[in-house]
């Protein structure tokens, strides 16, 4: 069956929504602080950030994104792309993207780039499809009270 939905810009009433779809995702993430870290990025990046929404004006799924400095122009970093699971595979995540990279051109940005688990074939292997290749970096993230400055 296919879905009828609509790309637009995000706003915030929707917010709730993909919060709870996005910890679902994410298990490391409580809702208090993917909201915050949504709200934040939308607030800063709002003409990046899109949602897509059924005619009963349900939110099936969204994008967070933000510009930085990238190499000799801007990147569009991803930082969220999140599609509520009973609508996955349905093309909607490549139609937020899509969304998302019509803007970032718009706006003279030149690359667009994401984290995504590296155990996680399903997301890698759609990337990889859609143009992403992975750029041998790796992210190393630590807890500021496990670092241990005194190594030698």
């Amino acid at each position: 069956m296919t879905i009828e939905y609509n790309v637009i810009r995000f706003h915030e009433r929707y917010l709730g929504d993909i919060v709870a779809s996005f910890v679902e995702s994410f298990e490391r993430w409580n809702i208090h602080e993917a909201k915050r870290y949504l709200a934040q990025t939308y607030e800063a990046y709002p003409d990046l950030c899109f949602a897509a929404i059924n005619p009963k004006e349900e939110c099936l799924g969204a994008i967070f994104c933000k510009e930085a400095p990238y190499q000799a122009g801007k990147i569009c970093m991803v930082e969220a792309l999140q599609v509520k699971k009973e609508f996955r595979n349905q093309g909607i995540g490549k139609a937020l993207l899509t969304k998302a990279v019509e803007a970032a051109k718009k706006k003279d940005i030149t690359s667009i780039g994401m984290l995504a688990p590296a155990i996680a074939r399903f997301p890698l292997r759609l990337y990889g499809n859609m143009g992403f290749c992975q750029t041998g970096w790796v992210e190393l993230v630590a807890n500021l009270d496990d670092i241990n400055l005194l190594t030698t």
